[in-house]
Parts: C-alpha cells; sequence; structure tokens
C-alpha cells in the first residue's frame, strides 16, 4: 500500500469514527429524553425528588439504551460517512487512486476494533455497573415506577435459594427463603427470614424461622448458618436480567449454579450476544468497503435511505432473533450469531459479487 492509500484509508477510519460518535450522542441523548418523559410522573410524584434525581436517572439508563441501539447506530454511520464521501468527491480521489476492496478493509480496521471495544466496554463494564445502580435506586424508592425488582430464585446442589431483594450497597438479602432437598428432590427443611448476607463458605440468617417436613410448625433460630458455595457477587449477578449483566458473570452463573431465576439457555443466549453484539459493530464497519465500491453508482439520497433501513432491518431482525432465543424457539448460537455470520457472508461476497476487488 502506497503512502497516498495509506492516507486514505486512514481518513476512512476518521470519518466513521467521527460520524458514529455524533449519531450515538443523538441517538442516545433523543431516546435518554423520551425515557424521562415518559417516567417524568413517577418521578415528579416521588417526595423529595431534586433535579440532579432525574438528571442521574437519565445518566442510569443511557447505557441501556446505547446497547439497544449500538447496531442501527455503526450502520447508519457507516452509510452516512460514505454520503459524505461522496458528497466532497473523496470517492472520486479514491478511484483515481487505486484503492482496492482488500485495502479498505484494512483502512477502516482501526475503526471497527476501536468501536468493537467501546460496544464491548460499555455492554459488559458500563451497562452492569449503571443497572446495578439503578436497581438499588428502585430499592430505596425513586423510580419504582419503572418497574419492581424482580425476586431472585437460584439453587445450587441440594439447596435451593429464594431471595425477594438484594441491596448491593449494604451486601444484603432481603426476604429470604431457603429450602433443603433430599436426593430424590423432596424438601427436607426449610428457613425464612427477613434478612441474610453471606460470610466466607456460608449464608448466615441472624433470625430466621426453620421448619421440619412434615412438622406442624416451624422454630425460631437465631443466628442460623447455612454452608454454601454461593457467594454475594454470583447472587447479585442473578439479580440482573442476563441482557444487563457481563459476560464474565454469566459465564460464573453457567459454571456454578444449576439453575437461575432465568432459563439455562438463556443465559446461554446472552452470553453469546455479549461477544457477538460488538463484533456486529465491528462487521457494520467493515461494510464501508462495499459500499465504496457502489456509492458513487447509487448516489446521496437512495445510499441514506438504505442506510435507514438497513439498520432499522437490522435493530428488528436482532429483536425478533433475541427473543425467539429467549422463548427456546432458536438455539442460543443461531440467535446470538447469526446477524454477525450473515455480514461477514455479505462482506466475503461482494467482491466476488460485482466482478472484482478494486474500488
Amino acid at each position: 500500500m502506497t503512502l497516498m492509500t495509506r492516507l486514505l484509508a486512514r481518513y476512512l477510519s476518521v470519518t466513521i469514527v467521527k460520524y458514529y460518535a455524533a449519531l450515538a450522542a443523538v441517538a442516545v441523548i433523543t431516546a435518554s429524553l423520551i425515557e424521562f418523559l415518559e417516567n417524568r410522573d413517577g418521578l415528579m410524584d416521588m417526595p423529595g425528588l431534586t433535579a440532579f434525581d432525574a438528571l442521574w436517572f437519565s445518566l442510569l439508563s443511557a447505557p441501556a439504551i446505547f446497547s439497544l441501539l449500538a447496531g442501527f447506530v455503526a450502520i447508519v454511520a457507516v452509510l452516512v460517512a460514505c454520503i459524505a464521501l461522496l458528497r466532497h468527491s473523496e470517492l472520486k480521489v479514491m478511484l483515481a487512486a487505486g484503492l482496492t476492496y482488500g485495502q479498505v478493509l484494512v483502512g477502516v480496521l482501526p475503526a471497527a476494533v476501536l468501536m468493537a471495544g467501546l460496544h464491548f466496554t460499555m455492554e459488559n463494564v458500563v451497562l452492569p455497573t449503571s443497572t446495578a445502580a439503578l436497581h438499588d435506586w428502585k430499592i430505596n424508592g425513586i423510580g419504582r415506577q419503572t418497574g419492581e425488582p424482580d425476586g431472585i430464585w437460584v439453587r445450587q446442589g441440594n439447596y435451593v435459594l429464594s431471595v425477594g431483594e438484594i441491596r448491593t450497597a449494604e451486601k444484603t438479602l432481603s426476604d429470604v427463603q431457603l429450602f433443603a432437598l433430599a436426593p430424590g428432590g423432596h424438601m427436607l427443611w426449610y428457613a425464612s427470614g427477613p434478612r441474610a448476607w453471606f460470610e466466607p463458605g456460608g449464608l448466615i440468617f441472624p433470625e430466621a424461622s426453620r421448619g421440619v417436613a412434615g412438622a406442624p410448625r416451624a422454630a425460631l433460630v437465631r443466628g442460623l448458618r447455612v454452608e454454601t458455595p454461593l457467594d454475594f457477587p454470583l447472587l447479585s449477578a442473578l439479580a440482573l436480567k442476563p441482557r444487563q449483566t457481563s459476560v464474565w458473570k454469566i459465564g460464573r452463573v453457567l459454571d456454578q449454579t444449576a439453575a437461575g431465576s432465568h432459563p439455562r439457555y438463556v443465559y446461554e443466549l446472552w452470553f453469546h450476544k455479549k461477544l457477538a453484539g460488538p463484533l456486529l459493530t465491528a462487521l457494520a464497519v467493515l461494510l464501508l468497503a462495499p459500499m465504496v465500491q457502489h456509492a458513487h453508482r447509487i448516489g446521496a439520497v437512495p445510499l441514506l435511505m438504505i442506510g435507514i433501513a438497513a439498520g432499522f432491518l437490522c435493530f428488528v431482525a436482532d429483536a425478533i432473533m433475541a427473543g425467539l432465543g429467549e422463548a427456546g424457539l432458536l438455539s442460543p448460537l443461531v440467535a446470538a450469531w447469526g446477524l454477525d455470520a450473515g455480514f461477514a457472508l455479505i462482506i466475503a461476497a461482494m467482491p466476488f459479487a460485482v466482478g472484482g476487488s478494486r474500488v
């Protein structure tokens, strides 16, 4: 690759990232404003609510919105970048310089890696943190109109644990019930208490009602300790929906628990989607190579319409496949990686479809 073609390829990456950042900011801010307006009445009814609380609610909601729209924004950003190149005649320069299909792919790789890294960080670091904070916010009385926290069920070995609420800040459990099962599956005894917490190797009830199967009454027990390999980080991961937690926490849930609040295939689906989503963003960037080939023939307005339609179809297809995967009607692997496979096939097949590899 000559110096000229290297400079042009680098310019492509900078152009894509610039439009991606602008469109992502506009999309997230607009959607966050809509989210706030939808919940405004409930928020304003909360006693002691301040403007800072309303802003904090919007900020905590923003990562989930970004996660939902990331693929759509990446596709539209690539098409908008292509339109900008077309309108300012940069494509003519690239055609004259003899940029090949492969050189364009290599040139946009930095943008693909950067955007995929941002998507991965948002999905697996920022989103779980913001969702956990929003979850605590709801428990503490503000923002409950957005939905009550779900109860948690988990089975580990011969124990089944039910928790009404997890308070992350205090690292305590509320409305706790524990059921001990015999190898055959029938209940041996149970314990329930308003509060519990974990210590190394065990779950501690400061005060619990403990009953035995077949006994007419439960006995009050103080300082009940039950040995369990579960710990607070694992249980707090189960408190969130699989789509809201990180890939490594989902992996730990799959590795250490026999059953959680959702079917196992739902955790498998989102384990793969946490990896497939950022890769889809990278593949959307690589689509610029075939778009550069055809943009000067299509025109700016049709290209924009195609971009919006393609982004919307990708958004809908991703939602449908995720829904089918969560319902158990589609394999987790297919539901998570199907769109990625489709994008990869388009990128690989396009040079052959047009009969050449020169831009």
